[in-house]
């Protein structure tokens, strides 16, 4: 749940910095810290606080704007919340900073093996990276300590990297989670949510797992993780407006919670003008069997999808939970179907059981709500929610967008027109049961504030009843 910002550009990336910090702030967090560029010293300034961004705003007031600085929301893995803990951490040697989402699997392996003697300051694996690249830039050139250290680490990552020695250089890494790299004129912004790009962002880069960049004032430099050069395609930005902004509404929940007959009318009338791809309704034909994999909520719109599958194919659809699947894959029959169902499109669970999927050579299709993400890029078919953003942590527009598409596909399959009807039929009691929202508090308040709540049901209302 961290998150990244990062900008280099003209005179203003404290402003950038501390919006796009809030702008992730629905993604939970313990502390939050920001490094900018002092250009009377040619060095970075780093403020960090436990907290809100609200906070770190305050206690950043008296910096002045700068060109180039990044940014960092925390939430504890590695040690506990405090101000130690909280990114941008420093190497041992106060030369690199680093701000970093993931987990590095082996931080403490390479800890005892290249730092041995050396005092960290925190509990976490982050420092460890700052602190590796410190030490093998003492007898190599900065980009191949980088380099190095990237192909030393075991994990998930997504780093901005900041060098004292080098202060007009951004780096940034990515493997496994999500970083995006977006430029607007002269600007660069670096984000790990599409959420944190400002408006203004003309072009935008979802980096690919095993790549890494060298950002100066004008020019950026793409690499592989073994050093060689590549190029990252741009595609054009469009502004989320007011789909990431909370508007009259009291909080995001509310709001999504109404935005759900929208999204499902949406959902019906692009299917009604857009078919579904031929090559995908083929595979699912062809397919001796669906397995369908997700996490949570998804996992919940898989159970449903299950008995949708297996009516409209006649042939057995699985439903497995992805943590559980990537480290114990069941018995696959000869010729599967994979489906991913995953909101944000970079669930980590489903990420990791990717390779068994390509091991198999089986067509992957994957449901979500960013068709950017990193399991949307892995897919074979992609299939768009057109949800717009789920900023509430509880799930509730992205699953029936979920239901409603996998609906959808069946009764293409099935050349059955009038499930099209239907679901708009619901889309309209759904806006009907929920423009009166403000009467049912005081009822929700009197029943269920005090009391244990029981959902019981069978089939589909049985499903239902576990979201």
């Amino acid at each position: 749940m961290c998150g990244i910002v990062g900008y280099f550009g003209s005179e203003k990336a404290r402003q950038y910095l501390l919006e796009g910090l809030s702008r992730l702030e629905y993604r939970g967090y313990d502390s939050a810290g920001i490094s900018l560029l002092d250009h009377e010293t040619d060095r970075f300034i780093s403020v960090k606080t436990v907290g809100r961004v609200e906070t770190l705003i305050k206690r950043t007031s008296h910096l002045k704007e700068a060109q180039l600085g990044m940014g960092h929301t925390r939430w504890a893995t590695h040690g506990g919340v405090s101000e130690t803990n909280a990114h941008p951490h420093y190497a041992y040697n106060g030369r690199f900073i680093v701000v970093h989402n993931g987990v590095i699997d082996n931080y403490k392996t390479l800890k005892a093996d290249y730092l041995k003697g050396i005092d960290l300051v925190s509990d976490t694996d982050t420092e460890v990276i700052a602190s590796l690249m410190a030490r093998l830039a003492e007898k190599m050139p900065v980009e191949e300590a980088i380099k190095e250290t990237l192909e030393l680490l075991e994990g998930s990552f997504a780093l901005l990297i900041l060098d004292q020695d080098h202060p007009n250089v951004l780096y940034g890494a990515k493997n496994k989670s999500p970083l995006i790299l977006a430029s607007a004129q002269d600007e660069w912004y670096i984000a790990s949510d599409l959420l944190a790009l400002p408006s203004n962002t003309e072009q935008f880069h979802v980096m690919n797992d095993h790549t890494w960049f060298k950002l100066e004032a004008k020019k950026l430099t793409a690499y592989h993780a073994h050093g060689s050069v590549i190029d990252f395609t741009f595609e054009a930005f469009k502004d989320l407006g007011p789909l990431a902004e909370r508007g009259e509404h009291a909080h995001f929940m509310l709001k999504e919670m109404l935005e759900q007959p929208t999204i499902l009318e949406t959902l019906v009338h692009h299917h009604q003008t857009h078919a579904f791809d031929d090559a995908l309704i083929q595979a699912l034909k062809d397919a001796t069997s669906i397995e369908i994999l997700a996490a949570g909520t998804s996992w919940h719109a898989g159970l449903v999808g299950k008995h949708y599958f297996e009516a409209a194919l006649n042939k057995p659809a699985h439903v497995h939970i992805a943590s559980e699947f990537a480290y114990h894959p069941p018995f696959i029959s000869e010729k599967p179907l994979f489906i991913f169902i995953s909101q944000s499109g970079e669930t980590a669970d489903l990420i990791a059981c990717h390779p068994f999927i390509k091991s198999k050579k089986a067509p992957l299709l994957t449901l979500t709500n960013v068709p950017t993400s990193s399991l949307a890029r892995m897919a074979d078919f992609v299939l768009d929610l057109q949800a717009g953003p789920e900023i509430a942590v509880a799930s509730t527009k992205a699953y029936t967008a979920q239901i409603t598409l996998i609906a959808l596909l069946c009764a293409y399959i099935e050349q059955n027109e009038a499930t099209a009807q239907e679901l708009l039929k619901i889309a309209s009691m759904m806006r009907v049961f929920l423009q009166d929202h403000i009467k049912m508090q005081p009822l929700v308040k009197e029943l269920l504030t005090n009391h244990h709540a029981f959902y019981m049901g069978r089939g589909f209302d049985y499903l239902t009843g576990l979201e």
